[in-house]
């Protein structure tokens, strides 16, 4: 949680394909060849600072991917997106529990697994 605001805002530089009013690439014959055409764009990003990014790692060892569907179009691929878990963590979980002192989690044990007997628990933010 303390690693929250242990980044730097860092403009950069980027090139971005010029796109036509279909969204299609724009390409112009250069040499008798056809060449994309890029617009160079400034842009802002979090550079995490050395302790963050640790933090942020050592969370993707323990999470997976997660696939962001919309409730309108449930089971098709249309439209999904991949959630960046650390960065969601970070941003939108964290500032909420910066007043608790610990305490972050109930675990709720739910019982065996069926296949192989693990033990299963509901693990919930309070």
């Amino acid at each position: 949680m303390k690693e929250k605001d242990n980044f730097e805002t860092v403009t950069v530089t980027a090139k971005v394909a010029k796109k036509d009013a279909e969204g299609k690439r724009v390409k112009e014959v250069v040499n008798g060849k056809k060449v994309t055409v890029y617009d160079e764009v400034q842009k802002e990003i979090k550079k995490d600072k050395p302790s963050r990014l640790h933090a942020r790692r050592q969370m993707l060892k323990v999470l997976y991917d997660v696939t962001e569907v919309p409730t309108a179009a449930a089971g098709k691929k249309k439209n999904t997106k991949s959630v960046d878990i650390p960065a969601k963590l970070f941003d939108e979980v964290a500032p909420k529990y910066v007043s608790r002192n610990g305490g972050y989690t109930r675990i709720v044990k739910i019982g065996q697994r069926k296949g192989d007997g693990a033990m299963e628990v509901l693990l919930e933010l309070v």
